[in-house]
């Protein structure tokens, strides 16, 4: 069926994420209109965080121009690291190091999110500081997006790639659409440590890709590099440190709830191995700064926080989150212009490791089914229709599974018999196939 008005067709991108920015990129590597709006009013956030990707690194060059495909090492967390074809997933217990589990990840890549988002903006036209008010259909084959500050914007297709919180997800679900709370608190911070050696010690004890850790007593605990902004300068360089664990561990038992101090992740990990535990312990002293997530006493959010002040070092307050995720379900796309991507469709956690597998993914879908749309061979309607039937279907396979591998790494017997023990990092719809089964006996036999 011939699509309508393919000449003058419009996506409307909510949300410049890496998601919509993939989208972005990828519309217009195969010029198709769009125009892409994000909330924040201004290109970066104040807070960075690793992120990795491996199964999905093929689909990039088909999304991504070849300059900057080129320019993907760029943004690895240390830029100076020549990856490998096939990089390791290690986890590790805990209580004293050991490798419990390593995953093969072919293509396996870990990323800054600050600078991995900076290059998939380039070339990009970024409407800042427009924050999504309303979304209204007009007419048959239109849609638009009405925004704060006034601005109103006429399209085809509107994608919501606006995160775990999506306004466009609310506009489509309402009540819904409210991501749900596990019993899990999690903090995520960076750190630097000043003083060289200690920082050469630390990273002379993490694997490269990815190092987790998992403790009998059910805790989580992943640690990588963040940024080497000099190799030669350890004192530079900066670490990403991320806890998890059930409200009933909480050393402070009088108040289990947030916030939480710099002396309860203390205690709570002085018995993790080395040299996750000097990490922590060497945080309350004049030789470590940390960066991206702690406040201060007043409650007041800090980029940095430097323990070489007048303030009490273990009295400072970390942020803590509740791990949260959304399972999709299906919504009224109406007729094929709205619809949700990335974290807006699928809210993962992160203990497996799959969010921005699944981001680029939905990137390469959404754009394959419109570069089809354009070229007059599906109806938008059914683009988008065959878009969400593959992607619900993932995405709420992908969600439960996360789910339940985080609910399972918090306890130790549990953890055992876990999605990541199992099946390692590879797409759970991607196993239930026979060629897939092959993959992993040979990675099981490598490993």
């Amino acid at each position: 069926m011939p699509p309508s008005h393919c000449d003058n067709f419009h996506v409307i991108i909510v949300g410049a994420g890496l998601c919509g920015l993939l989208i972005a990129q990828g519309l217009k590597k195969h010029g198709i209109s769009f125009s892409i709006y994000e909330k924040e009013s201004t290109a970066g956030r104040s807070r960075d965080w690793g992120m990795a990707y491996f199964w999905s690194a093929d689909y990039l060059p088909y999304l991504l121009p070849e300059h900057l495909v080129e320019r993907l090492p760029e943004v690895q967390v240390d830029p100076f690291y020549k990856a490998q074809p096939v990089e390791s997933m290690t986890v590790t217990n805990g209580l004293d190091g050991s490798a419990i589990k390593v995953v093969p990840s072919p293509g396996g890549r870990r990323v800054g999110r600050k600078a991995i988002r900076k290059l998939f903006a380039e070339g990009i036209d970024i409407k800042y500081d427009h924050k999504l008010a309303s979304i209204s259909y007009p007419a048959k084959d239109n849609v638009v997006a009405t925004f704060t500050n006034g601005a109103i914007v006429n399209g085809n297709l509107l994608i919501g790639s606006d995160g775990g919180g999506s306004a466009v997800r609310r506009s489509l679900l309402g009540p819904l659409a409210e991501p749900n709370r596990l019993p899990l608190y999690m903090v995520n911070f960076n750190a630097r440590y000043r003083n060289p050696k200690h920082a050469v010690f630390i990273r002379s004890g993490l694997r490269h890709f990815v190092d987790h850790g998992v403790h009998p007593k059910g805790m989580f605990f992943l640690m990588t590099l963040q940024s080497v902004p000099d190799p030669k300068k350890p004192e530079t360089w900066s670490f990403q440190i991320t806890i998890t664990w059930p409200p009933e561990m909480s050393p402070n038992k009088d108040s289990p709830e947030p916030p939480h101090t710099l002396k309860d992740l203390q205690e709570l990990t002085k018995d993790w191995h080395s040299p996750k535990r000097e990490a922590l312990q060497w945080l309350g002293d004049a030789e470590a700064i940390v960066t991206d997530g702690f406040f201060g006493q007043n409650g007041e959010h800090s980029t940095t926080a430097g323990f070489d002040t007048d303030a009490d070092p273990w009295q400072v307050v970390i942020p803590s989150d509740r791990v949260s995720v959304w399972i999709p379900e299906p919504w009224d796309n109406h007729d094929g212009r709205t619809t949700l991507v990335g974290d807006a469709a699928h809210a993962m956690t992160f203990h497996r490791g799959q969010g921005l597998n699944n981001c680029i993914r939905d990137a390469r879908e959404v754009v394959t089914r419109m570069i089809r749309h354009v070229d007059g061979e599906i109806s938008l309607s059914d683009a988008v229709a065959e878009y969400e039937s593959e992607m619900l279907d993932r995405g709420a396979a992908e969600v439960r599974t996360s789910m339940e591998q985080s609910l399972k790494c918090h306890n130790w017997d549990t953890f055992q018999d876990s999605p990541v023990m199992k099946i390692g990092g590879n797409p759970i719809r991607a196993v239930e196939n026979e060629d897939w089964k092959k993959i992993l006996a040979e990675q099981a036999q490598a490993a």
